[in-house]
């Protein structure tokens, strides 16, 4: 039996030369750009502060900080009004861009496409997108913002195709110890500050598993979230695997925790109520003098698909002007165009220019053809 032993030794001698050489290189790997890695999609703690009507909201006046995500990061702060923008200074001729993430932006304030709108149109655009927001809760922070400010000339919101799901989640994210927490029972029967009695228990889970529900093997899953945040080439190598091997595999070999779509219960979105609530903001803008145009925005997995029939069906019966962008980004991505990140879901820069130029353009044709639209 002393052979067992001897390679028993061996293979404990291999392992830990392996695991030494590897710490060594994770090491030398943290004086690289690489080492954003560990930090990816992190948000400064107290940007989001807890609201009683919209779930959460930007802080006001918050100070320059940096946004960490996937692809890189950039500075981020907030002016007086919330938003991810410079100081509003009383301009009575403006533009109100309102949203989720895409209109957030998922780049650097001059690259954003309310930047490229800005400069494209020569009219102040005041940029007061939210990420994680649905259409409910961008068109009650204009609500607010409208009751604070002279009426803008034109609202447009961009509106992305799960902001029906969004809305029926609500509130599908809150603050808690200054930071978004995934609200993962929404309860519409339930008032804001009942939920937020169970966000102590969701905190604790995400800083055990990097993730918000129980997982299905906790030991395994305590393993992954220390290595996510401790080792650069396990997150290479995580990262790799998402990116070429199929979900359903990573999900037999647990790299995946997510169930299968049709695993997972859906939300219910009230479509009638949905468009009701984008009906009635329009008629609030046309009491004070502005109009709504509607941005549909153009993402990796809708671009080949018709994402927005419904949604274009309900703003032609309401006579709401909308922007799809689907067409310009399928041009300009048979031309060779890169306009995503390559591992997160929202535009590069280059696809915040091409959104800023086409809804530049289609303002100034609307303007054209519509008396409601005098910018």
């Amino acid at each position: 039996m002393g052979w067992i032993k001897k390679v028993a030794t061996g293979l404990v001698i291999v392992g830990s030369s392996i695991a030494a050489t590897l710490f060594i290189i994770d090491l030398g790997l943290r004086l690289t750009p690489l080492t954003r890695l560990l930090a990816y999609e992190g948000m400064p703690r107290g940007y989001y502060v807890s609201d009683e009507r919209l779930g959460y909201d930007i802080a006001k006046n918050f100070a320059t900080s940096t946004h960490r995500f996937a692809d890189g990061e950039y500075s981020i702060w907030s002016n007086e009004l919330g938003c991810f923008d410079t100081p509003y200074t009383g301009e009575e001729s403006y533009i109100l861009l309102l949203g989720d993430s895409f209109v957030w932006g998922f780049a650097p304030l001059e690259s954003k496409w309310g930047t490229i709108l800005e400069r494209e149109l020569g009219t102040r655009v005041l940029k007061c997108g939210v990420a994680g927001y649905g259409t409910r809760q961008a068109l009650e922070k204009g609500a607010r913002l409208l009751g604070q400010l002279p009426p803008p000339t034109v609202v447009i919101l961009g509106y992305f195709s799960n902001d029906p799901e969004n809305d029926a989640e609500f509130p599908n994210n809150l603050v808690y110890d200054g930071q978004l927490i995934k609200n993962l029972e929404p309860d519409r029967s339930k008032s804001i500050q009942d939920i937020m009695a169970a966000l102590p228990e969701s905190a604790e889970r995400s800083k055990k598993y990097c993730m918000w529900n129980e997982p299905e093997h906790p030991t395994l899953q305590r393993a992954k979230c220390f290595l996510s945040r401790q080792s650069i080439i396990y997150t290479l190598i995580r990262n790799t695997a998402k990116s070429s091997i199929s979900l359903d595999t990573l999900r037999r070999f647990g790299v995946v925790n997510q169930p299968p779509e049709s695993e997972q219960e859906p939300p219910y979105p009230d479509y009638a109520e949905h468009f009701a609530r984008i009906e009635a903001f329009a008629s609030l803008l046309k009491s004070r003098g502005s109009a709504l145009v509607v941005v549909l925005v153009a993402s990796k997995e809708g671009l080949d698909v018709n994402q927005y029939a419904e949604a274009k069906l309900a703003f032609d019966r309401l006579h709401i002007p909308y922007i799809d962008l689907a067409p310009a980004f399928r041009t300009a991505i048979s031309d060779g165009k890169e306009l995503f990140w390559s591992k997160d879901m929202h535009w590069n820069e280059a696809g915040n220019q091409l959104a800023g130029r086409v809804v530049s353009d289609e303002i100034n044709r609307l303007r054209l053809f519509a008396d409601d639209l005098q910018l």
